[in-house]
């Protein structure tokens, strides 16, 4: 029995077209799935930076807030000390240098508490503008009272700038 060649060529063409339709429907299917967990993965990333970077607002908001008051102390201290018509000898056996002593270490730890308390949140960069800050702020830790004060308010106004600064960087990218 002699098979017609022109129906050969219909199945061989229809087989053909079915053929190239599934393995067409096949790659636009992982086409599609490809596109969509690209686009998923993508909107996870974008979630989990703005995730990070509202974590860090609220950390360095918190934190600069506090050195702002820890600065505001200092500042005081240091007028008392080192001011115009300051006597440095008096204020440093007034009851209000014990005072103002007092309010300045508890500003500061609460700084240190703000800092410690976001670690894991904090970029590498603030970490390390915060360690120089420290050395800055205890330059003179054993050193005579108003060289104390200077210290501490030089830190404060040279570094809270470069930490708002930094902070903004990080915050909102370019």
């Amino acid at each position: 029995m002699a098979v017609d060649p022109q129906i050969i060529i219909a199945v061989i063409g229809t087989l053909g077209t079915l053929g190239g339709a599934a393995i067409g429907a096949w790659i636009a299917g992982s086409s599609s799935k490809a596109t969509a967990l690209r686009i998923a993965l993508v909107e996870r990333d974008k979630h989990k930076h703005d995730r990070l970077w509202d974590a860090r607002r609220e950390a360095y908001t918190v934190i600069v807030a506090a050195m702002s008051a820890l600065e505001k102390t200092a500042s005081r201290m240091d007028d008392r000390m080192n001011g115009h018509e300051a006597d440095a000898e008096r204020y440093y056996q007034s009851q209000t240098y014990n005072e103002d002593a007092e309010e300045l270490w508890s500003e500061f730890r609460a700084v240190k508490a703000a800092y410690e308390g976001n670690i894991l949140v904090l970029s590498e960069g603030f970490k390390a503008a915060y360690a120089e800050w420290q050395k800055d702020f205890f330059y003179e830790e054993e050193g005579i009272p108003p060289q104390q004060a200077d210290a501490h308010y030089n830190a404060m106004r040279q570094h809270i700038p470069l930490f708002v600064e930094l902070a903004q960087a990080e915050i909102w990218p370019v």
